[in-house]
């Protein structure tokens, strides 16, 4: 048996998913899909992310690079994986938490200073004049 060189020798493929190239619309999808299915109490299996973005995306998407894009979050931190379901990791629920914090003192902020805006003076006038008793002249 003879070797075949280097140059001719079939090199195994490391992957068959093609290369990783970020597209922010994909991701966005992704991260609401999953969102979506959680609040909604399903499994967010690949194939259940997939039907639901196809339905929900008004452009298809490039679907084949899906896997990635969840491999990507589960090593960034923003996915994790619990019986071949994603979900929404803990560093994105703290986000939501700060987001829903700082929206709501902005809130109070302007209810407060709508509340100081309102200035309670006494009238200058009182109010009663317009009604005086009527002098009777007929006599």
């Amino acid at each position: 048996m003879t070797k075949l060189p280097k140059s001719e020798e079939k090199k195994p493929r490391a992957t068959s998913l093609p290369p990783f190239k970020p597209d922010i619309r994909l991701a966005n999808a992704l991260i609401g899909a999953i969102a979506f299915l959680q609040k909604a109490s399903l499994h967010a299996t690949p194939k259940i992310i997939k039907k639901y973005i196809l339905e929900r995306c008004k452009s298809p998407k490039n679907m084949e690079q899906l896997p990635g894009y969840l491999n990507r979050g589960l090593e960034l931190g923003i996915l994790k994986k619990y019986n071949g379901a994603f979900t929404i990791g803990e560093l994105q629920m703290v986000r939501k938490r700060q987001k829903k914090k700082i929206k709501q003192e902005k809130i109070d902020d302007d209810i407060i200073d709508k509340t100081s805006m309102v200035v309670s003076e006494a009238p200058n006038e009182p109010i009663m004049q317009d009604m005086e008793p009527e002098s009777n002249n007929a006599t």
